[in-house]
């Protein structure tokens, strides 16, 4: 019974130590990574940004955005025909 209760941590530690060492790494401090802006965000460009609701509007399908690997796409391209909220 000792042995168990010495053994079961060890045993549990190990086993969460596995899950760790399949996680990605964290970037380079200072090395863009794809996808990632290239340009630092200012405080000032924070101030310029806007919300402005338009209730009962239809979006634009046509509008531009950027995937996860930094290529142009357009909203109708990510929505496939599906209907948009």
């Amino acid at each position: 019974m000792k042995t168990l209760h010495r053994t079961l941590p060890i045993l549990l530690l190990m086993a969460s130590a596995v899950p760790a060492m399949g996680q990605p790494a964290m970037p380079r401090p200072g090395r863009p990574t794809p996808g990632m802006p290239s340009q630092v965000v200012t405080t000032e460009t924070f101030r310029k940004i806007r919300f402005d609701q338009n209730l009962g509007a239809q979006v634009p399908l046509d509008l531009a955005f950027r995937d996860e690997s930094g290529r142009p796409v357009r909203l109708a391209e990510l929505m496939r025909g599906r209907p948009t909220i």
